[in-house]
């Protein structure tokens, strides 16, 4: 499976050639997205706000997530809850560690936030706001509610802002439906296929890899294809994720993601989502087109604990 990825703000190297969407017009299929009723239970009751209930420092090393390591957990408000009380959280989520911290990250800030129960698939993505209204997108966020708990992290760039300061504002990104299928496609065209605007699918073999056996390392995937899913950075709407399931015949799941990268094949900046590498076009049995649409809200003012910072942080 792939799509439904959350790509950090940056540029990644151009890998094979141009987009297909720069080689041929993307046929217009009829997807119904805007037309279908939100995927919930009952559409005419909306799904409330996540509410933020708790924050933590992870305190996890480098390159390490899901492990539950105790940590002092404070209110919105600013209380200290005790030892034990925390413990008692950390109980109900697993692990405040979600997010795979590098050498240049800022010490995670960990969000514990309460989330409707009627959404299977919940993320909650924070973006920090610092007084100066500076916002720093990078973060990480657990996708699978927890006794209706999700955890998500905040993890600015030391080279975006030097240490954390004693006060921020959140913006969240959340899922206001369940996934649904708009659309199922088992005549698979040649041309790219255009799913919402600023969104595209398509076969490209030139986007085909595979891994060494040997080394490990990426390498091109000669005779094979891949699935590509295109989103325009700058016409894609960012409150809509949709994924492409590629089924192959003979195969109960779908195809898993490959890998992901920016390209700039006409001067606009695109994320690509490519899958696995596989045969060719024939070997699709189906593709099933998904959306999940999403809301943000805002939470200002939360204090942040820095007297409880892990020992020899910045």
């Amino acid at each position: 499976m792939f799509g439904l990825l959350f790509l950090p703000v940056g540029r990644a190297a151009q890998s094979g050639q141009e987009a297909a969407t720069g080689q041929a017009e993307a046929k217009q299929l009829p997807t119904e997205s805007d037309t279908l009723p939100l995927g919930l239970p009952d559409p005419e009751k909306p799904v409330t706000t996540p509410k933020l209930l708790y924050l933590a420092w992870q305190k996890d090393g480098v390159r390490s997530t899901g492990m539950s390591i105790p940590s002092i957990v404070w209110t919105p408000d600013g209380e200290i809850l005790s030892q034990e009380k925390s413990d008692e959280i950390l109980k109900r989520v697993k692990s405040f560690d979600v997010h795979w911290r590098q050498e240049d990250d800022l010490p995670p800030l960990s969000m514990i936030f309460q989330v409707d129960g009627r959404l299977t698939i919940s993320p909650v993505l924070p973006t920090v706001i610092t007084a100066e209204g500076d916002r720093h997108t990078m973060a990480s966020t657990v996708n699978t509610p927890r006794k209706g708990l999700i955890v998500s992290a905040a993890a600015p760039y030391k080279s975006a802002l030097a240490q954390w300061p004693e006060e921020i504002s959140l913006e969240i990104k959340y899922p206001v439906e369940n996934m649904i299928i708009v659309k199922t496609l088992k005549n698979i065209p040649d041309e790219p296929v255009k799913i919402a605007k600023g969104v595209t699918w398509y076969l490209d073999p030139k986007r085909a890899r595979e891994r060494n056996p040997d080394t490990g390392e990426m390498q091109i995937a000669y005779d094979k294809t891949a699935a590509v899913l295109q989103l325009n950075r700058e016409t894609a709407d960012k409150l809509t994720q949709y994924e492409c399931r590629v089924y192959l015949r003979g195969h109960k799941n779908p195809l898993r993601g490959f890998y992901s990268t920016i390209i700039e094949p006409d001067g606009q900046q695109y994320d690509i989502r490519v899958s696995q590498s596989f045969g060719q076009k024939q070997d699709i049995e189906k593709i099933e087109i998904i959306r999940q649409r999403h809301k943000t809200s805002l939470i200002k003012n939360i204090p942040v604990k820095l007297q409880l910072l892990p020992e020899g942080a910045p």
